[in-house]
């Protein structure tokens, strides 16, 4: 296989012998894979009862790349959240952590939308996370407005992009047309 190298083999437990070591040849192979498991079986057995096969668990030693999905994010202010996807480049076997955390650009917090910090966790074999970001709608009439988005605090992955994204919140007000005062006056001599 490519994973480990097949064996077979004999071993005698002399008298008051209890244990006995299997050597096994594990292989490197330089890609990024969730555990993976062989059994070693009983065979050709004297004098004794086999017992269960025993389960061989390889843990992969290639950290995975955590990187945002994209580079630039948008959302409209009339959505509840901006959902904000954050991936790794392959199923790891480990537990992967990295905190993520939203700040002002151009938006303003608390009016604009509520910042978050938080922390991501992706289980073995996960390879995509979301966090999302509170928009507050308003009835202004704005240019669209941007959320700074920051990654930190890695833990058993390494980033494989920047650490930033940004969040583009597009407005959803329509301009409002009014006459700069409600009454006007003007003399026929005006004409």
């Amino acid at each position: 296989t490519q994973d480990y190298t097949a064996a077979s083999g004999q071993h005698l437990f002399p008298v008051n012998t209890r244990t006995q070591t299997i050597p096994l040849s594990i292989l490197q192979d330089g890609l990024l894979e969730s555990g993976e498991t062989f059994l070693i079986h009983f065979t050709a057995i004297s004098n004794v009862v086999a017992g269960t096969p025993g389960v061989v668990t390889i843990l992969d030693d290639e950290l995975a790349g955590l990187f945002f999905a994209q580079a630039e994010f948008t959302a409209s202010e009339s959505n509840n959240a901006a959902v904000i996807s954050v991936r790794l480049n392959g199923p790891s076997s480990r537990t992967v952590r990295v905190g993520y955390l939203a700040t002002n650009g151009t938006a303003t917090a608390d009016l604009d939308y509520l910042p978050v910090m938080g922390e991501l966790i992706f289980p073995p074999g996960t390879t995509n996370q979301n966090f999302n970001v509170p928009l507050l709608n308003d009835a202004l009439d704005e240019f669209p407005e941007t959320v700074g988005l920051q990654l930190f605090g890695l833990a058993s992955a390494v980033f494989t992009a920047g650490t930033n994204a940004t969040l583009t919140i597009v407005d959803d007000d329509r301009p409002v047309i009014f006459f700069t005062q409600s009454t006007y006056l003007s003399y026929e001599s005006n004409a």
